[in-house]
C-alpha cells in the first residue's frame, strides 16, 4: 500500500510538472500592454495586435514584435536562445504557435512593416475564409512566410 501511495505521488509530481514546462511555452496575448511597443521598430503592439509575433525564450523570457518582418529582422541575435515562436490569430486574437499557423500572403488588406501582407491564423478554414473576403496570393506556412519576410527585409537594404 505504501509502494502504491509513492507511486501515485511521483506520477502526480512528474505530471505537474509536465503541465507548468508546456504552461511557461504559452504566451497569452494579455501579456502586451497598451504602452508596449515592438522590441525592433517602436511600433505600439496593441494598435497592431492583429500581425503579432512573439519568441519566447528557453530561459523564459519572451520578446514581442508587431510583425512578421520585424520578428524576422530580429531572429539572429534570438535564435540560439529560442525555444517557440508564436503569431497572433487574425480572427480570435489569441498567440498560436508558428507550427500550426497557416499564412494569407499579400491580402487587400495592409500588412505590418511589410509591403506584402502576411496574416496568420490557427485554422487553414479560417485563413480560406478570409482569403475569399479579402483575396490573398497564397496560403502558407510559417517557414514560406519567414523566408518571403527575410527575403524582403534584403530586398531594402540593396
Amino acid at each position: 500500500m505504501k509502494n502504491l501511495f509513492l507511486l501515485f505521488a511521483f506520477l502526480l509530481i512528474l505530471g505537474c510538472g509536465e503541465k507548468t514546462e508546456e504552461k511557461n511555452r504559452i504566451i497569452a496575448v494579455s501579456a502586451i500592454t497598451s504602452d508596449m511597443g515592438c522590441e525592433n521598430c517602436g511600433m505600439n503592439l496593441k494598435k497592431f495586435i492583429n500581425t503579432n509575433h512573439a519568441v519566447k525564450m528557453k530561459a523564459g523570457q519572451s520578446h514581442f514584435f508587431c510583425s512578421i518582418n520585424c520578428s524576422t529582422n530580429a531572429w539572429d541575435s534570438l535564435s540560439t536562445g529560442a525555444d517557440s515562436i508564436f503569431a497572433v490569430d487574425f480572427n480570435s486574437t489569441k498567440f498560436v504557435n508558428v507550427q500550426e499557423a497557416h499564412y494569407v500572403i499579400g491580402s487587400s488588406l495592409r500588412g505590418t512593416m511589410t509591403s506584402i501582407s502576411k496574416f496568420a491564423f490557427g485554422s487553414i478554414d479560417d485563413a480560406q475564409s478570409f482569403s475569399k473576403t479579402f483575396g490573398g496570393k497564397e496560403i502558407a506556412d510559417y517557414q514560406t512566410a519567414f523566408r518571403m519576410s527575410k527575403e524582403e527585409i534584403q530586398s531594402r537594404r540593396k
